[in-house]
């Protein structure tokens, strides 16, 4: 540490530097001083990086749980979604046709229809709430 600062002083005629100027050229320092500052110079590094690093997992934390939030929000929409055309979502509204089980929905146009009893009595076979009932 000594050596490298008067080396510093010694070449700073020869060439330009740019950096951090840990003390200033020309002037004698004490060496304990110089060990000093080079610790307090290698700490703030230390804590600048951990503060890095902790902050790229704070971050890669929140991506992860907007990931998982916009997942749940697809699903929901999934599950909203018309089961025989698969065009049209629920929004609320008395004249769909839905299940207890809130996973299963026919629109109000696509209920009338014989597609429509085929996919209702499959559902009512394999769902566990038992009866389909009609609104919302």
């Amino acid at each position: 540490m000594i050596a490298e600062a008067q080396q510093r002083v010694s070449g700073v005629c020869r060439s330009v530097q740019t950096g951090h100027a840990s003390v200033k050229r020309g002037v004698l320092h004490s060496p304990i001083a110089l060990l000093e500052q080079d610790k307090k110079h290698k700490q703030i590094a230390r804590d600048q990086a951990a503060a890095a690093v902790e902050r790229d997992e704070a971050r890669k934390r929140r991506r992860l749980e907007l990931d998982a939030e916009a997942s749940a929000v697809r699903q929901a929409r999934a599950h909203k979604t018309c089961r025989v055309c698969r065009a049209r979502v629920h929004r609320g509204g008395k004249s769909w046709h839905t299940c207890p089980c809130q996973m299963f929905v026919v629109c109000p146009t696509c209920r009338a229809s014989l597609a429509a009893a085929g996919v209702i009595s499959g559902h009512l076979g394999v769902c566990s709430t038992g009866d389909a009932e009609e609104g919302a």
